[in-house]
């Protein structure tokens, strides 16, 4: 579709870009309009759509790790060098306002983009480029991009990662999501008539580009289906595996062993090591021997002819302390030191002469000058204002005078409020003790009562008990006598308590 493209179609394709886009150097930039214009049908060969976003998808690629220190005017002029030669055509200046593009806009398509993963997933890097060079020319360009040759661009690409990303900026009602997005950096008017406004207008012809990518899907999917099936329906062939024509490997011949012949000699036994060196025989003559060189020597220097022993040398005369007094004068004699400081010079009467540099007469010179042009910049505000800075001052002065008798003010009332409360603390605090008093004393008094009638009620018990006690004695008195008689024990006469007393 897209080889058919005559150069007055490329030439609308191209001229949407304006040279506002493009990132200012020394020299004035240009827009392809303008170099269009020039060029007249003087153009080159055109390039396939799906080819000329993959050098634009690689030129950004390319330009993000060194955004931070390289130039992006000097950095688009070698990618172009590099890819195109020197070909000065509209696919250059396409590609590199394209690269302009995005990296001027890379807050408001990344802010769109990352509000879009976030209600349909993560996608790769590289995806993440080209759906943000897919968004700038759809939110910012459509306006001068014909659709047709929009529609070219899209469909070149994966269907279905062009109808998620058209399908939310344009179909779903996503307005507030990315006006909220994009407010934070741009202004709002600027968000409305130059980025909300277009996708209104622009949001039929979109979504006959959506259903047109909605159906490329599906058929792609059905395609995809119908292999899968075709391959399910045939027996996957096996791999019969083949043993390698190998060698057999002979049996080794082992050699018989060798007889040996019977030794005509017999080996002495094998000698005792039980013991230690200490229980031989020969150590024990060694030790012998010792002992008997031992006493002899003892012997020998028991006799006062060789006793006390002296050496020649000990006879020999010393005089150590003498040499080593002689040598400690001779140190000091070395290290002795005659020497005497010249008096410090006197201070001269007359001024030490200055003599100026070049180097310092010129920074004179500077410090001077900076200092007549303060003063002149001065003075010119003065005339232009008609008027210095002494009234702000004394304005400031004033207001500084307000603020501290506010402060003031405020402080003596914190301070008069501080000791009210305090006051009426300490009143709480007596009214409190005197209740508390109050409450004290009728619990005194209670407590004194309920002990009176404690007492009384424990005397009425003692009372009480001894009556009871008092007539079980008399009734064991009279069954003692009733027995004694034989007659039966009346005991009517007796009173005894029908209630109990608490």
């Amino acid at each position: 579709m897209l080889s058919a493209v005559t150069c007055e179609q490329w030439e609308a394709f191209f001229f949407f870009f304006q040279a506002e886009d493009g990132i200012r150097d020394a020299q004035e930039s240009r827009g392809l309009g303008d170099v269009y214009k020039r060029q007249g049908k003087n153009v080159s060969k055109e390039m396939k759509a799906p080819k000329l976003v993959a050098i634009c998808h690689k030129c950004v690629s390319a330009y993000l790790p060194v955004q931070h220190h390289t130039p992006i005017n000097l950095f688009a002029d070698d990618f172009l060098h590099e890819h195109l030669g020197d070909k000065d055509g509209n696919e250059s200046e396409f590609i590199r306002q394209v690269l302009y593009g995005t990296h001027r806009y890379q807050k408001l398509t990344q802010g769109l983009l990352d509000r879009m993963y976030e209600q349909h997933g993560l996608v790769p890097p590289a995806d993440n480029i080209l759906f943000s060079i897919i968004a700038y020319i759809a939110i910012l360009r459509l306006t001068e991009l014909p659709i047709k040759e929009f529609r070219r661009l899209v469909l070149g690409q994966n269907p279905a990662k062009m109808h998620q990303l058209l399908s939310y900026i344009f179909l779903q009602d996503n307005q507030q999501v990315m006006r909220k997005e994009w407010t934070k950096h741009y202004s709002d008017d600027f968000v409305q008539n130059s980025l909300i406004g277009p996708l209104e207008r622009f949001k039929d012809d979109v979504s006959a580009i959506c259903a047109d990518l909605e159906a490329r899907t599906a058929a792609a999917s059905a395609a995809s289906a119908s292999q899968a099936g075709d391959g399910a329906d045939k027996l996957p062939t096996t791999t019969l595996p083949i043993p390698f024509n190998l060698t057999k490997p002979k049996p080794r011949i082992v050699p018989e062993p060798m007889i040996l012949a019977k030794p005509e000699f017999q080996a002495r036994p094998v000698p005792d090591m039980s013991g230690t060196v200490q229980d031989t025989a020969e150590f024990q003559e060694l030790e012998a021997v010792r002992a008997e060189n031992r006493k002899a020597e003892k012997e020998k220097y028991l006799d006062p002819k060789h006793q006390p022993f002296v050496f020649h040398s000990d006879l020999r005369p010393m005089h150590m302390e003498t040499l080593i007094e002689e040598e400690e004068v001779r140190l000091q004699e070395a290290t002795k030191v005659n020497f005497k400081a010249q008096p410090a010079p006197k201070p001269s009467a007359r001024p030490a002469p200055v003599r100026m540099t070049a180097a310092s007469i010129l920074r004179e010179d500077t410090l001077y000058k900076k200092k007549q042009e303060s003063e002149a910049a001065l003075i010119q505000g003065y005339e232009a204002n008609l008027r210095d800075s002494s009234e702000f001052y004394e304005w400031q002065a004033k207001m500084q005078a307000q603020d501290d008798m506010v402060r003031e003010a405020a402080i003596e009332q914190r301070r008069m409020e501080m000791a009210a409360s305090a006051l009426y603390a300490m009143e709480a605090k007596d009214k409190d003790l005197e209740v508390k008093k109050v409450i004290a004393k009728e619990m005194k008094i209670e407590s004194e009562m309920m002990a009176e009638k404690l007492k009384e009620e424990k005397e009425q018990m003692r009372l009480h008990n001894q009556q009871i006690a008092d007539d079980v004695r008399q009734m064991e008195k009279f069954a003692a006598l009733a027995m004694e008689n034989d007659k039966p024990v009346s005991y009517t006469h007796l009173t005894l308590p029908t209630k109990r007393i608490v």
